[in-house]
């Protein structure tokens, strides 16, 4: 294990909602922990360290009286899950899904991968790639 040897590849930084949701940051998470052969039996001491003291706070306090150390890797990821993503109304984004306009300046590009960050939580499935097509047809 890359750890043992002190000999960790790339870096984390701390996790900040304002800069990344926590799902892009835990998928990078598990590639790092891939990375440098992270056992799951240190995940959960790991991400500890990795998120940093704000996001450390915040967890602490959403498992009190437990202390997260003594939670499963999986059940950390949940809370955090929960806390910093709650579940979305489907209707609410679809509306701003619909709502989206290209703004000024903005390539076609830039406007599709908005539209398909805006997608995320549409649950449109196969449907996206007409939802898409008629959002970009709009005046």
């Amino acid at each position: 294990m890359a750890c043992d040897r002190g000999l960790l590849i790339g870096s984390m930084q701390p996790f900040k909602s304002s800069d990344i949701d926590i799902e892009t940051y835990l998928e990078c998470t598990e590639q790092w922990f891939e990375w440098n052969d992270i056992d799951d039996s240190k995940k959960v001491s790991v991400l500890l360290t990795l998120i940093g003291m704000d996001t450390y706070v915040t967890l602490k306090n959403s498992l009190a009286p437990e202390l997260p150390s003594s939670k499963s890797y999986m059940d950390i990821v949940k809370v955090l899950k929960n806390h910093y993503a709650p579940k979305k109304s489907i209707i609410a984004e679809r509306f701003r899904f619909n709502k989206c306009l290209q703004e000024s300046g903005e390539t076609v590009a830039q406007f599709i991968i908005r539209l398909k960050q805006l997608s995320k939580d549409c649950q449109y499935g196969t449907f996206l790639d007409d939802a898409l097509s008629k959002n970009q047809e709009r005046p």
